[in-house]
């Protein structure tokens, strides 16, 4: 329960943190567009540009140190959610096998009794379908998680590749 806690209060505070910094962006791109739209001097505009592109430094230096003490930790919770996830997963493989191997059992060769017991447990274990849904309609399963997973990779790839070509 204490880790539940402190994974939700690290997320929440990283989430927050990055909403502060995307309405900062916000808040410098209108400085950008609005500038050159009212009656000054052609020197306050200058100055006014001056000061949005120190401002905008500003924040890429904050977004910086930001990203130098969360990397780790985004990566961390990625590594933990995949494990959690495949373990999960497995639990309920297993626990879907359990049927199978009620079936696998010699119950032709038993008598009524037995085979209906054998029909209540498969029944009971049916009873509870325990899945974990992203929506009505899509459950998350191995497959569907290793699908984000490679789609993930794919568009990081892509981006740490155009960054390194435009630093070059």
């Amino acid at each position: 329960m204490n880790v539940a806690f402190n994974v939700i209060v690290v997320d929440a505070l990283f989430i927050t943190i990055c909403y502060v910094i995307i309405a900062q962006y916000k808040v410098i791109g209108q400085s950008f567009r609005y500038i050159g739209y009212d009656e000054k001097p052609l020197n306050e505009y200058y100055e006014d540009f001056k000061s949005v592109v120190a401002d905008q430094q500003k924040l890429e230096l904050k977004l910086l140190s930001f990203y130098s003490v969360v990397h780790r930790i985004v990566l961390i919770n990625v590594v933990f959610t995949f494990c959690s996830i495949i373990i999960i997963t497995y639990l309920f493989v297993e626990r879907e096998s359990t049927n199978f191997a009620i079936y696998s059992c010699n119950w032709t060769e038993m008598d009524v009794k037995f085979q209906k017991l054998l029909l209540l447990a498969m029944c009971m274990n049916n009873a509870n379908k325990l899945l974990i849904r992203a929506s009505p309609k899509k459950t998350i399963n191995l497959q569907f998680f290793s699908s984000v997973m490679m789609t993930s990779y794919n568009i990081v790839s892509v981006m740490v590749k155009t960054i390194s070509i435009e630093n070059q």
